[in-house]
């Protein structure tokens, strides 16, 4: 058994424990947001660990540690502390709790049916997009190749403003 510690970057709290468990599964032992390194001590020498249902941390490379949920990696770990966050398709709540659970860069929020990014570095909100690629502090970067994506937030914006613009007209009316 390995002991680690890790600092949760989005709350700081402190976890310190056993990598690997006794011989009974412990899945939630590991319900935390995950970096490279917490990653590769929960796998120690193993390729693949079961860490919730239907969810396996899976060694990819030497570098890249990925979170799996059924046949899609949702959280892919880069030692460098870039993350890659992706759904694969699947929209459902069970793969936001993933990304949630397991990005140590932000949250996903779903508004109406369309999911949100919201970085942990306190940022504003971003389209959700797959094969999101973020660094350590939860810029986006590859951005710039999702024009759909910039367009949507365009537009995404114009409306946010819209809302405001409305919302001062109605405040600027009741103070007459």
């Amino acid at each position: 058994m390995a002991n680690f510690q890790y600092t949760s970057p989005r709350t700081g709290a402190q976890y310190t424990g056993f990598a690997v468990s006794s011989g009974r599964r412990a899945a939630t032992q590991y319900r935390h947001a995950m970096t490279y390194h917490a990653a590769a001590t929960a796998l120690g020498t193993r390729e693949r660990r079961q860490i919730a249902n239907n969810t396996t941390l899976i060694r990819r490379a030497e570098d890249t540690i990925a979170v799996r949920l059924h046949a899609t990696d949702v959280v892919t770990l880069y030692a460098d502390g870039t993350v890659r966050l992706s759904s694969g398709g699947w929209a459902t709540v069970t793969t936001k709790d993933r990304l949630n659970t397991y990005s140590p860069v932000g949250r996903v929020w779903s508004e109406r049916g369309t999911w949100y990014l919201y970085p942990a570095n306190g940022g504003t909100r971003v389209l959700f997009f797959d094969r999101m690629l973020l660094d350590a502090a939860g810029t986006i970067l590859n951005y710039a190749d999702h024009v759909w994506a910039r367009a949507a937030q365009e537009c995404e914006d114009a409306r946010m403003a819209a809302h405001e613009a409305r919302a001062q007209k109605r405040a600027g009316c009741a103070a007459q």
